[in-house]
């Protein structure tokens, strides 16, 4: 399923878009998604959503980094937007168009459409 939303970048507008959504079912972990920001271009795999109570938030990929001397995980983002205005307008689109997405494995899908990343030629290495 793809959801599209709309915001400005200094009087342009940018538009996410969510693909590949899969349901998780965690109890804060409810799903991972791809997401595609226009004009930019930029193609972010592998996002994660989560909700705990009345917070919702979203997650850029990351890499859990395991310590031998016992200390706790961590998780160190592979993606950072340093524009915090774009940012903020970044995920203020994501999260209202995550509203829309199913977060229950029971929920069914509505629709289901071609994925962005099935017609994107470009690598994932670049």
């Amino acid at each position: 399923m793809t959801v599209t939303k709309e915001g400005n970048m200094s009087n342009q507008k940018i538009s996410v878009v969510i693909s590949n959504y899969r349901v998780a079912g965690f109890e804060t972990l409810k799903a991972s998604f791809a997401l595609l920001v226009q004009p930019l271009g930029l193609k972010i795999l592998d996002c994660k959503y989560f909700i705990q109570g009345e917070n919702r938030w979203f997650s850029f990929p990351s890499k859990k980094i395991e310590y031998k001397d016992g200390r706790k995980a961590e998780y160190i983002p592979l993606l950072s937007i340093q524009n915090k205005d774009l940012l903020n307008q970044i995920r203020e689109c994501v999260l209202e168009a995550l509203k829309e997405m199913p977060v229950e494995k029971e929920a069914p899908v509505a629709e289901i459409q071609p994925d962005f990343l099935s017609r994107d030629t470009s690598s994932l290495w670049i």
